[in-house]
């Protein structure tokens, strides 16, 4: 059981994590992070992870890190702490490849499951999400955008199967 922000190392794998109300921290600048990792290479491995309430991102990543995300429950993640922008379960901003895998996000500003560069100049690697729900997204007051279920933006390839999208925005969007 975490109590505060835990910084993903290169070459990360970490099984059998219960997050529950994170708080903004001083380590994190104040967002509210959960899981984060920034700049890292290799391969990141999450399995058996759930994290229930937080703000900002339940889990999000940086940098050039291929991702793998399984068997995840992300609930009541809040807006970012910081400046209020909206939120969700799961983000990577990378340009890495990134899979995701039996993952529920439910009651989360912004969106359920977010792969996109965080630079114009670069792309998402391969993208792969199965067995995907993604329920309650709501828009926040405090942001001019979210409530999206699931979006993806510029990845070199993606495969998406078994996927659910409920809510406000009800919607998974690919560009």
């Amino acid at each position: 059981l975490l109590q505060q922000a835990l910084d993903l190392n290169p070459g990360f794998d970490l099984s059998d994590v219960v997050v529950f109300d994170m708080a903004p921290q001083a380590s994190d600048n104040a967002r509210g992070v959960a899981l984060r990792g920034s700049n890292t290479s290799g391969v990141g491995m999450l399995r058996r992870i759930s994290v229930q309430g937080g703000h900002d991102y339940a889990v999000g990543t940086v940098g050039g890190a291929d991702l793998s995300v399984e068997d995840a429950w992300f609930s009541e993640i809040g807006d970012d702490a910081m400046d209020g922008d909206a939120a969700g379960g799961l983000l990577t901003q990378s340009t890495g490849d990134f899979t995701a895998a039996g993952i529920t996000v439910e009651g989360s500003p912004g969106y359920g499951v977010s792969a996109r560069s965080a630079n114009a100049d670069y792309r998402v690697g391969d993208v792969v999400l199965e067995d995907i729900v993604v329920r309650r997204t709501y828009r926040s007051e405090a942001s001019t955008n979210g409530g999206f279920g699931i979006g993806l933006l510029s990845p070199s390839s993606a495969s998406v199967s078994r996927v659910v999208v409920t809510g406000w925005g009800a919607s998974a969007s690919i560009f």
